[in-house]
């Protein structure tokens, strides 16, 4: 639960502020909340301005962030460029208790729920911030100063309304029909998805069961991000397309401060090699380029998936780099190369 604090959350906040600060060393960051910052007084004065909200569970304070208003002293100058107005929230002091997972993440989820525009700043050794703001959908926008002229990553985040997918959307190629899944799919989507060569190559594990299936394919419809891939002369569903949130998009400079969504596929084996995932592909970047204005498009697949590489680069999508993550779904460490394409439009503005 989110709610104002109280003047009697006041020692419980400073404590916890006191250990965030002593996290924050630990982790090499001698950058942000130095000296007494935040102190006692600043929890009292913003809680006094009705701007300090904590976030409870079981009556527990797990963690608090300031909700200013507009407009920050510190976003007048940015060497950079933000996208919006000056009618704006800003986040500040955010702090987690580190008792419960993801804290920032709900802490800045409501704030989204409840606002159109946002504006948020860490510094680039706070990595659990960063990715909290990463998984959030802001935008890095530029470099900002504080007032002893140290530096801060700078973020916003708009409502996204205007490029997000309809939900009855289909796209049409010359082989192919990608559409909205619907529940008579499920023998199909079993077909390819219990394949043990199909799952594991796109980061999860081959389906056991129709049930299965049909869970995915509920999950699917409730989404309304993943195409069904239609094969036109066959009639059946034989792989999808989702347009999903990018989580790392804010933090590499080719696409830093752009509307991004990272692509998802995944084919039956049986139709492999010919030609039906480029076109498949081909037609959804441009999708998202003329119909959800996106600036840019991602793509990722494992490092010796040579087949999904060669869909990327036949799509004209430039490497970005190789990184090494832990993918919950397999249990394992996996290498993975990121691609991405710039829209045409974006780059003559």
């Amino acid at each position: 639960m989110i709610r104002l604090a109280r003047d009697t959350d006041i020692d419980v906040l400073e404590k916890i502020y006191i250990q965030a600060k002593a996290y924050l060393r630990s982790i090499g960051n001698n950058i942000q909340w130095t000296g007494e910052y935040p102190s006692r007084r600043t929890v009292s004065d913003d809680i006094a301005l009705k701007r300090l909200y904590v976030c409870e569970y079981d009556g527990i304070i797990a963690g608090a962030f300031a909700l200013c208003d507009s407009p920050d002293p510190t976003y007048g100058y940015i060497e950079g460029k933000w996208r919006g107005n000056d009618n704006y929230k800003v986040i500040h002091r955010m702090v987690s208790a580190h008792t419960h997972p993801r804290v920032a993440k709900a802490c800045i989820q409501w704030c989204q729920s409840h606002y159109d525009n946002l504006r948020i700043d860490t510094h680039q050794c706070n990595a659990p911030m960063l990715t909290a703001i990463a998984y959030t959908e802001f935008t890095y926008s530029g470099t900002v100063y504080m007032a002893d002229g140290t530096e801060r990553m700078a973020f916003e985040w708009f409502k996204p309304e205007k490029y997000e997918i309809a939900t009855n959307t289909s796209i049409e190629t010359p082989r192919l029909l990608l559409r909205p899944w619907k529940q008579e799919d499920v023998s199909d989507l079993f077909e390819y998805a219990s394949d043990k060569d199909v799952g594991p190559d796109a980061g999860w594990l081959p389906h056991s069961t129709p049930h299965d299936s049909l869970n995915i394919l509920n999950a699917f419809i409730k989404a309304g991000d993943v195409f069904a891939i239609q094969h036109k002369q066959d009639g059946k569903v034989i792989g999808s397309v989702g347009i999903h949130h990018c989580a790392w998009n804010c933090q590499y400079l080719p696409i830093a401060g752009k509307r991004v969504k990272e692509i998802g596929y995944v084919l039956s084996k049986n139709y492999h090699n010919r030609g039906l995932m480029t076109e498949a592909i081909n037609h959804v970047t441009q999708y998202c380029f003329d119909s959800l204005k996106l600036d840019a498009v991602t793509a990722s697949c494992f490092s010796y998936n040579v087949p999904s590489r060669r869909v990327m680069e036949k799509n004209k999508m430039l490497y970005l780099d190789k990184v090494t993550e832990h993918v919950a779904t397999l249990d394992k460490e996996m290498t993975l190369l990121r691609y991405y394409l710039i829209n045409p439009t974006e780059k003559d503005r």
